[in-house]
């Protein structure tokens, strides 16, 4: 949901710091944590290192907090930071006095590269620009809710081969633009999008974590859809149209340790199974999610190619929509579609489907009064 950001020393930032630390894991940091060894130089809160090496298990590195000054240790030849404060600031004035040391932010210089292939952080920066003008241009684009079930398109576009949708941002940066003083949104998109046109396909665009950047940084809103028309980008806007649904199943994620019913196994799946979600929680979702749709969706409307297509349609006449994804996007169609079942993902969850039944109701109380 959308919020402030957190107090110092709150239960808010505690959670909010494990939240971050989990979420590490879907661009495999966990794997890169737990091998840097004593070449390397962690600079990192204090309250940062302890939510990693909760979720993580104690790091191996050498590791100091921002603002102090010491000797580099013996042997190192690495230093990383990742800092709440000004991290672009100081990796600049790093780079600017240390010698024959490799130097990179971890939020500027390896959160934009997406998941890490090799199981370790890299050793060498990669360059970026800080201006829109200069932004890399990528022409087709994905922009959904979270909890709208867009990873069974991903799914449906994987099995046919269809070239790949990666996102610009991981999840971890929605916590980590609230952790932070100064994130800096355009270097991330610059470097983010370098990346993304390297992997090529189309770039998955989170409404919630745009809508927390306008809040949070100084990005607005008439200048990034700007942005968006002049380098002619396509905008594909997927949708659920059942709020029950979405809500509820945001609501019920929100204590699950993953965000999506499509990126586990059916069995991982049934283990949600009896567990019951607030439904004035999950109206308070509902309501949150239409206020960040009602800021969104007016505005890239007026992007001059943008199509909207919803997870129902989907769902019902799978083909024709694929079809018209890749006809919108300007990609090979497949001659012979194959197509998953949607539907039984959520036979294994029937209590789960009871509530959001009664969610639907009480939407309609909300709605007729």
């Amino acid at each position: 949901m959308l919020r402030d950001k957190p107090e110092k020393g709150s239960n808010e930032e505690a959670q909010l710091l494990a939240e971050f630390s989990r979420r590490c894991r879907e661009l495999n940091w966990h794997s890169a944590f737990r091998a840097l060894g004593e070449d390397t130089l962690l600079v990192i809160d204090p309250e940062v290192k302890a939510a990693l090496e909760t979720e993580f298990g104690n790091l191996k590195c050498h590791s100091k907090s921002p603002g102090i000054e010491e000797a580099l240790p013996k042997g190192v030849s690495r230093i990383l930071f990742l800092c709440r404060d000004h991290e672009w600031i100081k990796v600049k004035e790093a780079r600017s006095l240390a010698q024959g040391v490799s130097i990179l932010s971890l939020m500027y210089d390896v959160a934009p590269m997406g998941v890490l292939l090799e199981q370790e952080f890299p050793r060498e920066k990669s360059g970026s620009t800080t201006d829109m003008r200069e932004l890399t241009p990528v022409r087709n684009w994905l922009l959904t809710m979270p909890g709208s079930d867009s990873e069974y398109l991903h799914l449906l576009l994987e099995k046919n081969n269809v070239p790949s949708i990666s996102p610009l941002a991981g999840k971890m940066i929605s916590s980590w633009v609230l952790l932070s003083s100064d994130f800096r949104v355009l270097r991330f998109a610059a470097c983010a999008l370098k990346h993304a046109k390297q992997r090529g396909g189309a770039v998955h665009l989170d409404m919630y974590l745009t809508q927390l950047v306008f809040w949070h940084t100084s990005l607005n809103r008439k200048r990034f859809f700007r942005w968006f028309n002049d380098a002619g980008a396509h905008m594909l806007y997927f949708i659920s149209r059942d709020k029950a649904r979405h809500a509820g199943l945001n609501e019920m994620l929100a204590g699950a340790p993953y965000d999506s019913l499509w990126d586990r196994s059916e069995s991982k799946v049934r283990q949600l199974e009896g567990q019951k979600f607030c439904l004035q929680s999950a109206l308070d979702r509902l309501i949150d999610m239409m206020l960040v749709e009602s800021k969104l969706e007016l505005p890239m409307q007026n992007i001059d190619e943008f199509k909207i297509i919803s997870l129902e349609d989907l769902v019902v006449a799978p083909q024709e929509v694929m079809h018209a994804v890749t006809h919108f996007w300007s990609l090979e169609t497949p001659r012979n579609w194959q197509v998953l079942d949607w539907r039984a993902r959520y036979l294994a969850l029937p209590e789960f489907v009871a509530q959001a039944k009664m969610l639907r109701k009480e939407m309609q109380k909300l709605f007729i009064q």
